[in-house]
């Protein structure tokens, strides 16, 4: 009996703790959408440094790769207040969502639909991608020096931070891990979206998106290489080609009041 009863409150506990989670997602979204054209960037051999340009560029060169997947189309593809905030609550509320196996893929598609259904947004959600890379290039070995000269990251080449001794008072200045370029990182991130998300671009089926892009706090002053995260939802016209989604519609008569 016992068993039982805590099986019971598990489950009330998780569904409460679902339904709490998706009614923050659906309070985080605007209740009118607005459009805005993409700004892009061309990837240059110039090093990226985040505490110059912040996430800005990263951001303008994932709209640059978008742009040029759907050739170009910068009347008709734009940028979703209402998938922007839907990408960046996303990212806060759905710890599983840069993972690739299919089950959690799906379960991901599923919150991000059903919180969804509460905007009055023009397009209709059809997909997500969501992945992580390193903005500084790793090496076998390396430390952080909190008070490093880099006055970055202070990550540095070596095993540990050199001293000085008897016989060298001088020591030779730590030598920081090198900065990928803008060029690299457009590299590392166009594999990154190179799947279903381009072939969709290619097709034309992408109307607007909403970009979340973040450095991850907990890659970040310590002894370990700094991370970005990006999330990207994207839809289309909400009644754009009904035939060829008609598998879709069944599944959100199916799962709507899910």
């Amino acid at each position: 009996m016992r068993t039982i009863f805590c099986i019971c409150l598990v489950f009330v506990t998780s569904h409460v703790t679902a339904q709490s989670k998706l009614e923050r997602m659906r309070a985080a979204l605007p209740k009118t959408d607005e459009l805005e054209a993409l700004t892009p960037l061309k990837p240059s051999n110039e090093a990226y440094d985040y505490f110059r340009d912040s996430l800005v560029p990263i951001e303008q060169m994932i709209n640059q790769f978008v742009l040029t997947a759907g050739r170009n189309r910068k009347s008709t593809i734009q940028s979703s207040s209402t998938l922007r905030a839907l990408s960046r609550v996303a990212y806060a509320e759905i710890k599983s969502i840069t993972k690739s196996r299919h089950k959690s893929i799906l379960s991901v598609r599923k919150k991000l639909r059903r919180a969804f259904l509460a905007s009055s947004c023009g397009f209709r959600i059809i997909n997500y991608v969501a992945f992580e890379f390193e903005i500084v290039k790793p090496t076998a070995n390396f430390y952080y020096d909190k008070h490093g000269p880099d006055g970055g990251f202070n990550l540095y080449k070596g095993n540990k931070k050199p001293q000085s001794t008897d016989e060298q008072e001088e020591v030779e200045p730590p030598s920081p891990l090198e900065k990928y370029t803008l060029k690299e990182l457009y590299t590392r991130m166009s594999r990154k979206m190179n799947g279903q998300f381009a072939r969709h671009l290619r097709n034309k089926d992408v109307k607007a998106m909403g970009v979340h892009v973040t450095l991850l706090p907990n890659t970040i002053y310590r002894h370990k290489i700094p991370r970005v995260r990006v999330v990207i939802i994207y839809g289309v016209s909400r009644f754009q080609d009904i035939k060829k989604n008609r598998k879709w519609l069944k599944w959100h008569t199916t799962n709507a009041t899910s």
